[in-house]
């Protein structure tokens, strides 16, 4: 702050009008980075910004943010207001700048603004990350979500392909797949007469690089030679600002219930079912991050299907749903078995328990259920952050 009274003192001859100071405003030395007002830093453009990285010449590679796991850098930042709304696929966009990770994982889908607005609901898939960079602020005022959905074809924007055990299947009868795993475990598939159910993939730590969630594993199979489809998992949503993040509205990134099994002359009867999806992953980064009353973080499993049975069907696993009342009815329930005597799937995970429920066994001549999915990640990076009285599931790391 001494810096700062110098530089002010330096000018003192001229008329000086008070103004709201942003990044790039102020000139100052990179050898006296005590020159830049309180909360910025001197950067090698020899203007001051927020973290000391936000200006056109601090780095060979344009405007680079961030300190977490994404560190990307796009060659220009747009000024003025950034407005996202609708679909967004990640593959197709033409305002996806594509970067590669620091360490490894898949190309990420940057979005840059002076300002960025969710200004009605955003609905993210495709291969790759979605991550929205800010040289001042992020407002989410309409849900943004990179959740996968148990009827669509493409999954949730960056949703991993990581591989969960199948169930396993003997004389036309099938145990259940395993949920999906990322920071909670998914649930184990039901077993079914002789054959063993199949246990999840451990829980992971936070991950070194961007990626959403691990899909469910298929079910054994039944009287025919198909197997019953998994949930897929979360996407990936990374959020930077170098002022201030602020979030009225949802955030999601949940995994996908397993699919029920299609009456195709009868090829799935006995089936296990299918896990569900594991949640994906949610950061937020900025110096300040504050919440309203609407908001809700969610990364949470998919449920497992429901075990097919000696005369009907399986039935599938559910979604979470991000607009449900309150956070028992966001869970995803896991499907029923077929009639008589199929196996039910397991819930997707909980605000009470990271990792999925497990399926239930099947009896008779009846396939296991599929094991629900476990939680994603979420994570803020700040200052000043919200309190933990919001809805936010799984709990935030900090």
């Amino acid at each position: 702050m001494r810096g700062w009274l110098t530089w002010l003192t330096a000018f003192a001859g001229a008329c000086y009008s008070p103004r709201p100071i942003g990044n790039c405003d102020v000139i100052c030395g990179a050898a006296e980075d005590d020159r830049c007002p309180d909360g910025f830093t001197c950067g090698a453009s020899g203007l001051c910004s927020v973290g000391g990285h936000a200006c056109a010449g601090d780095t060979s590679e344009g405007f680079c943010f961030g300190s977490g796991i994404a560190k990307p850098c796009v060659p220009t930042v747009p000024l003025g207001s950034l407005m996202l709304t609708g679909d967004l696929n990640t593959d197709t966009d033409g305002r996806c700048i594509s970067v590669d990770q620091p360490v490894q994982g898949p190309k990420l889908c940057v979005l840059a603004g002076e300002r960025i607005v969710v200004t009605g609901p955003v609905h993210a898939t495709g291969s790759r990350p979605l991550v929205l960079v800010a040289n001042e602020t992020i407002t989410v005022s309409a849900m943004l979500d990179a959740r996968s959905v148990r009827t669509e074809t493409v999954p949730g924007a960056g949703a991993s392909s990581c591989a969960s055990p199948f169930g396993l299947s003997e004389g036309g009868i099938g145990a259940g797949g395993a949920g999906g795993s990322f920071q909670g475990s998914g649930g184990a598939g039901g077993s079914a007469s002789s054959v063993p159910g199949t246990a999840a993939a451990a829980a992971t730590a936070f991950p070194d690089h961007v990626r959403g969630g691990c899909p469910g594993g298929g079910g054994g199979e039944g009287t025919g030679s198909t197997l019953s489809e998994p949930g897929a998992g979360g996407g990936a949503l990374y959020l930077i600002a170098n002022k201030k993040i602020d979030v009225q509205a949802v955030i999601a990134a949940n995994g996908a219930g397993a699919l029920e099994a299609l009456p195709d002359i009868g090829a799935r009867l006995g089936a296990g079912g299918g896990g569900g999806g594991s949640g994906g992953l949610i950061v937020l980064e900025a110096p300040v991050i504050t919440f309203g009353s609407a908001t809700r973080l969610l990364a949470m499993g998919g449920a497992g299907a429901g075990g097919g049975a000696s005369m009907e069907l399986s039935k599938a696993g559910g979604d979470p749903d991000p607009a449900a009342a309150a956070p028992v009815s966001i869970v995803a329930v896991g499907g029923p078995g077929g009639r008589p005597d199929g196996g039910a799937g397991g819930n997707g995970s909980s605000l009470a328990s990271p990792d999925g429920a497990a399926g239930i066994d099947g009896t008779t001549a009846g396939g296991g259920g599929g094991g629900g999915g476990g939680s994603g990640f979420i994570k803020l990076i700040c200052t000043t952050c919200p309190d933990d009285s919001f809805v936010v599931i799984p709990p935030a790391l900090r």
